[in-house]
């Protein structure tokens, strides 16, 4: 039975592109592959997105859409003050962005994203700053605020730009584990989605970070241990 005859035309080819495009990558998957496997007709694809780049930006959305709507990467809504409170938020942010970038749910839109978005600028310059902006403003923006409300009571002496460097140095850490996962795996012989690596993985991290942002040993201590007890 074809994709679309189960659900709408338009949705059967979100689906049908997003599975084609983790397997394959952007520039290597047709239009017509597309439309084939979504069981429609090619003209479908216009008439829908207009192009193959709106297409994958529409994608690329609905991925991101998906995954933020089954993974909530905080755990208090309301706002918080207290360092207690912000380190224990803080270490089950990275303790789930860890485990959910090296585990995934479903097709990996964050691998899809890092492979392509090398190659975006050059071979689509619109493509490209249409998928950074709907990104950017519909997922990272918002926890991006989240975490600089959180590193603010850490550090409340902090300048603004150490800020963004303390919020783009605890996101990297666990990209890292996806962008250079072939590699940290030949030079360590370890399994990155190794539930028990991970654990270690994140404990050192958040270690290593919250004693980078100057917080006493047996605070840091206090929240990784609690973070442990959050269910992922």
């Amino acid at each position: 039975m074809n994709i679309a005859e189960k659900i709408p035309t338009k949705e059967a080819l979100i689906e049908s592109a997003a599975e084609l495009f983790v397997e394959k990558g952007y520039a290597a998957v047709s239009t017509r592959e597309i439309a084939d496997r979504a069981g429609v007709n090619l003209g479908s694809i216009q008439y829908h997105f207009g192009s193959k780049a709106n297409l994958f930006v529409e994608t690329v959305t609905s991925m991101m859409r998906r995954r933020h709507e089954l993974k909530n990467y905080f755990v208090q809504c309301q706002d918080i003050s207290r360092k207690e409170d912000a380190a224990f938020e803080l270490c089950v942010f990275v303790r789930s962005l860890l485990f959910d970038l090296c585990n995934p749910e479903g097709l990996d839109v964050c691998r899809l994203m890092h492979r392509e978005i090398h190659g975006a600028p050059a071979q689509d310059p619109e493509m490209f700053e249409a998928l950074v902006s709907s990104v950017v403003n519909d997922f990272i923006s918002p926890r991006d605020s989240r975490l600089r409300s959180l590193v603010n009571i850490l550090v409340p002496d902090a300048d603004p730009f150490k800020v963004n460097i303390y919020i783009q140095a605890i996101i990297g850490q666990c990209s890292f584990y996806v962008t250079h996962r072939p590699f940290i795996e030949r030079l360590r012989d370890v399994s990155v989605n190794s539930r028990e690596y991970l654990e270690e993985v994140a404990d050192t991290l958040l270690d290593f970070t919250m004693r980078g942002l100057g917080l006493e040993q047996a605070l840091v201590s206090q929240a990784i241990a609690k973070s442990k007890e959050v269910k992922r």
